[in-house]
């Protein structure tokens, strides 16, 4: 595994957050097989790049890429790229050439991997996996390694080289929303689209104190408005014992004057409940600040 900090089903399963299903966890190790399974005859010059590093980082992908059945190579502009069967590759300029290790693979860096995937991906999509790589927590949903793998300062230096690359434009836009801090794709999905409709930019995993003792810590928080918004994945539905911790958790939040606003992931599908929770939490806030 490269140390990149030193030297040089439903909508929710569809990028793996907290409370996947099965069903998402065994795909997402099948595809990581399926890339794997190409190592043996990888030329020297070959690594994973693009949609199959992601995979083997462990990075949230959409579905339709975390089921894609092609393994993505890359080889160093100039080299013959390979022609097997269910492989497809790219050419990348030598400038950029730069790979870290995931178990013996040879994959692109962190940083070469998010500007690769920038032709996949969307901008909120390429938020989540700005978010997730540079990530302190050692607890992000399905990421292969505990720690950070890179930072924001080199993400925003490799996009701006990227300029007349596939995906530039995107590239740019999605660098100067990625924040530090983030412990799963939803909480991304969430503050953009909070900032999205208007509203001010939250806070990230806020710890919540009473006097010397923490009460929370809440994924997104309105400092001005007091106001706390967690996502609850699934698993805060499926597992009895969360359940019962989230509903005293909630109700600690709300005896030090913070409102505590809990989401699902209904509240985020834009044809479903997202403008109504949009709507919902500026008019909260409105109220909060005595301006409704």
């Amino acid at each position: 595994m490269p140390q990149p900090m030193l030297e040089p089903q439903t909508a929710e399963a569809s990028v793996g957050v907290r409370g996947a299903s099965d069903e998402f966890a065994a795909l997402a190790a099948r595809m990581q097989e399926l890339d794997r399974s190409y190592w043996p005859v990888m030329s020297p010059n070959q690594a994973f790049g693009g949609v199959s590093a992601a995979r083997l980082y462990g990075l949230p992908l959409p579905l339709r890429l975390l089921a894609d059945a092609l393994v993505h190579v890359i080889v160093p502009k100039g080299r013959n790229p390979p022609r097997a069967k269910g492989v497809t590759a790219r050419s990348v300029p030598p400038r950029f050439w730069s790979l870290g290790r995931i178990g013996g693979l040879p994959v692109a860096s962190p940083e070469l991997t998010y500007c690769l995937l920038a032709r996949h991906l969307d901008e909120l999509e390429l938020v989540q996996v700005g978010d997730a790589l540079i990530s302190d927590a050692d607890n992000y949903p399905g990421r292969t390694w505990p720690q950070a793998l890179t930072t924001r300062d080199r993400l925003a230096a490799i996009a701006d080289a990227w300029s007349g690359c596939a995906g530039a434009a995107v590239l740019r836009s999605a660098t100067l929303r990625i924040r530090e801090r983030v412990e799963s794709p939803w909480e991304s999905t969430t503050r953009i689209a909070l900032v999205d409709s208007g509203y001010p930019e939250p806070d990230i995993n806020v710890p919540l104190m009473s006097g010397a003792r923490q009460v929370a810590r809440i994924d997104l928080v309105d400092r001005e408005a007091r106001i706390g918004y967690d996502y609850e994945g699934d698993g805060h539905r499926t597992s009895q014992r969360q359940w019962r911790l989230d509903i005293t958790r909630s109700r600690e939040i709300e005896s030090v004057g913070m409102r505590h606003v809990r989401l699902t992931v209904a509240d985020l599908v834009p044809a479903g409940g997202l403008q109504a929770f949009t709507d919902y939490a500026k008019r909260l806030r409105a109220e909060r600040l005595g301006q409704g």
